[in-house]
């Protein structure tokens, strides 16, 4: 899949949903848009990083994983990388605990899993 397919949430949608009552509310709205965006939907435990069962073996979706851990601020070395390149594309993204994020993508041939290679506190996590 080239990058001009990558299917992105419609941000408006989003915003509409912002504006709704209880956060379950809010919370399931959501994850309906990102099924309309063609991305897998798995229930997590809140401050529960292991998946359920049932969730092994999903696959299509590719991570960009900005992490900030004491001193490594993946932060500032992606603002650093989208000067020198370009920026990430409008898409998917979730805010860590620790105030990194999580970009998400489509899948796409020869993607793989790396720490720190693409840059300090950077990794990137996903598969077929």
């Amino acid at each position: 899949m080239e990058a001009t397919e990558h299917t992105v949430l419609d941000l408006r949608s989003l915003e509409e949903i912002s504006d709704l009552g209880s956060y379950e509310q809010k919370l399931y709205m959501a994850a309906l848009e990102y099924i309309k965006a063609g991305f897998y939907v798995v229930p997590l435990t809140k401050n529960e990083k292991k998946l359920p069962e049932a969730s092994k073996g999903v696959n299509g979706v590719f991570v960009v994983d900005v992490d900030r851990h004491g001193e490594e601020d993946g932060v500032q070395t992606l603002k650093d990388l989208e000067a020198k390149h370009s920026e990430l594309p409008i898409g998917p993204c979730q805010a860590t605990p620790n105030g990194g994020f999580h970009y998400l993508f489509r899948w796409q041939e020869n993607a793989t899993n790396s720490t720190n290679k693409i840059g300090l506190a950077i990794d990137t996590r996903g598969g077929t």
